[in-house]
């Protein structure tokens, strides 16, 4: 709700100080304009984020503390944050998704940021155990209210049946 339509050298979110602060404060395709506190890019060949370069403030800070990646993951709204998010799991950070809670991985699955839920996939997918089934994992993924996460719990549900002699699944 926060964006603006983007107009010249500034973007749809030049004007959240804070947002820009945090993930583009070392940004070198940025610049703040002190008098209308708004970032604008230095030129329009500088609209995407480049690769293997970090523009978020304080990068060492958050390679001490990946967990925020995972609060970011599960519960930011905004594109862009789940974009960067996403970019330092899968870059930095894979091994923090073991660490993640049923909850923060359900919060990953209902993103519309594909590379989020593919992790939070994939995660969950390394933790279901056909033979030992997570019984109560299975019962929150079932009862979610989401097709995405619904689709999940049958798929793992179905598996186990496919082992079995003359299985029919109904």
């Amino acid at each position: 709700k926060d964006a603006q339509k983007a107009a010249g050298r500034y973007g749809e979110y030049s004007h959240c100080y804070l947002l820009n602060k945090i993930l583009w404060g070392k940004s070198k395709r940025l610049k703040l304009n002190h008098r209308r506190l708004k970032f604008r890019f230095v030129g329009s060949q500088h609209t995407n984020v480049p690769d293997g370069v970090r523009e978020e403030s304080f990068p060492d800070l958050w390679d001490a503390h990946p967990r925020a990646y995972l609060r970011l993951l599960s519960a930011a709204k905004l594109l862009e944050v789940q974009a960067f998010a996403a970019r330092a799991v899968a870059l930095r950070h894979p091994e923090i998704l073991k660490q993640a809670t049923i909850d923060e991985l359900l919060g990953m699955l209902a993103q519309s940021h594909p590379q989020t839920v593919g992790l939070a996939a994939e995660e969950l997918e390394t933790r279901y155990d056909p033979d030992d089934p997570d019984l109560g994992t299975l019962d929150r993924l079932l009862r979610d209210e989401r097709e995405r996460i619904q689709k999940i719990a049958h798929a793992w549900l179905e598996r186990p049946a496919e082992k079995l002699p003359g299985h029919r699944v109904l």
